[in-house]
Formats: C-alpha cells, sequence, structure tokens
C-alpha cells in the first residue's frame, strides 16, 4: 500500500501541471491597450468656377456669405463669394450658383480740368465737388441775390463770392450744404466718383480758379444704376473767366 500511494503522489502532481498547462493555451490572456482604427472623416470635393473663366477642383472647408475657402495640394485657398459663379459639389447632389446682380444704385465717375489754349489741359486737382438735388441758379435766386447789369446771375455770385462777401452769401451757401447729396474731392488727376446714388436727376455743382478767374459747374445729369461719367470743363461750366 505504501508503494501505490508513492506512485499515486507524483501522477497527481504531473497531472496537475498538465491541466494548468493545458489552461494556459486554451485561455490565453487579453491584450491590453489594443489600437482602435481611426475612421478619416470624408472629404468633400468642388468644382469651383470662377466669374474669369477659371475653373478650380478642391477640397471644400468653409464657405460664409463673403468667402470661400478650400483647399488645393494641401493649401488653403480664400476666395471672395463675388468671384465665385459656381460651386459644385462632387456628389451633384446641390449647387450654388452666384448669379449676375444688377445693380440698385449708380456710381458718376468725373473728371475735371480747364484747357488753356497753351499749356493743354490743367487738371482741377484737390478740389470739392458735390451733387446736389437742385441747380445752383435757382439756389442762388431763392436766397435773394440778383444778376448785376450785363452779366448772369451764377456770374453775379461767382464775382461777389471772390471779391465782396457778404451776409446774402452765407445764406446761399448755407442752401448749397442742405441741398447736397454727397461730395467728393478730386486727386491730383482731376478724378473722383460719387458712389451708391439713387437714379434720378442732379446736378455736379464745383467752383475751381482758373488764370483769369474762375469757373463754377452746376452740370445736370441724370444718373442710371451702375456706372455713370462726366467730363468737367469751361465748355459746360456754368461760367468761366
Amino acid at each position: 500500500m505504501q508503494f501505490k500511494i508513492l506512485l499515486l503522489i507524483p501522477l497527481l502532481v504531473l497531472s496537475t501541471t498538465v491541466a494548468k498547462s493545458q489552461t494556459r493555451r486554451t485561455n490565453p490572456p487579453k491584450p491590453t491597450g489594443a489600437a482602435v482604427p481611426v475612421v478619416e472623416p470624408k472629404t468633400r470635393k468642388v468644382v469651383v468656377k470662377l466669374k474669369d473663366g477659371r475653373s478650380l477642383d478642391a477640397d471644400f472647408i468653409q464657405a460664409s456669405a463673403d468667402q470661400l475657402q478650400i483647399r488645393i495640394a494641401g493649401n488653403v485657398l480664400k476666395i471672395a463669394m463675388d468671384e465665385v459663379a459656381a460651386i459644385i459639389l462632387s456628389e451633384q447632389v446641390a449647387v450654388t450658383t452666384s448669379e449676375p446682380v444688377t445693380p440698385s444704385t449708380g456710381t458718376l465717375a468725373i473728371e475735371a480740368g480747364i484747357i488753356y489754349k497753351t499749356g493743354g489741359n490743367q487738371p482741377v486737382s484737390r478740389t470739392e465737388f458735390r451733387l446736389l438735388d437742385s441747380d445752383l441758379e435757382s439756389l442762388i435766386s431763392a436766397a435773394g441775390l440778383r444778376a448785376d447789369r450785363g452779366i448772369d446771375l451764377v456770374s453775379t455770385w461767382g464775382i461777389k463770392r471772390r471779391y465782396s462777401p457778404d451776409a446774402i452769401l452765407v445764406q446761399i451757401e448755407e442752401s448749397i450744404r442742405k441741398h447736397t447729396i454727397q461730395s467728393v474731392t478730386t486727386d491730383f488727376n482731376g478724378k473722383a466718383q460719387f458712389e451708391n446714388i439713387q437714379p434720378g436727376k442732379y446736378f455736379v455743382y464745383g467752383v475751381t480758379e482758373t488764370r483769369r478767374g474762375f469757373a463754377i459747374w452746376s452740370v445736370p445729369i441724370e444718373i442710371k444704376t451702375g456706372q455713370n461719367s462726366l467730363l468737367l470743363d469751361q465748355n459746360n461750366a456754368a461760367t468761366a473767366f
């Protein structure tokens, strides 16, 4: 019996070891810190058509009412929306177009100069011009000034304004100010531009000194939507000396 008991002990130890070994093989430990797969967001492809005729294939980033942001070859490009004719999504589901906008107001570009027989054109530079809703002669007359004998009313006002100012001239200047829609100052080339003008009939008013005296403009003009232009010289001045 002692022999049998001694023989069973190593057998029990051996079977226990084998069982533990099989357990390790059939139940491997779970790995820790396993990497989670990252799903890259889909890039939205667009075709941007510009008003100058160019077409750009790009990745869409974002857009606002003023600006479009796209990526081309890794570079971010910012484009003003008023330069964009169309934005076409690659899915062909939505199309955003920029239709030509019809302006509701007008601009008036002016260029003023005095043409002399000798010395050519002299730009009327650094001079204020006004857009009035009434003609100058009516404003002068409404203030109570009367024309001197032999000359017109605007010339009378110009002479008094330059050589003999008095109280009535202050009233005329105040009336001109009240009827001013917009004022601009010409650059050194005699050019300036009035902006955002409601369509209608106006008068371009300005005064400048000449070699012999002065020139005064009160030129009627009808402003239409979009771009308007006007050349000013002694030929369309109300008076010029």
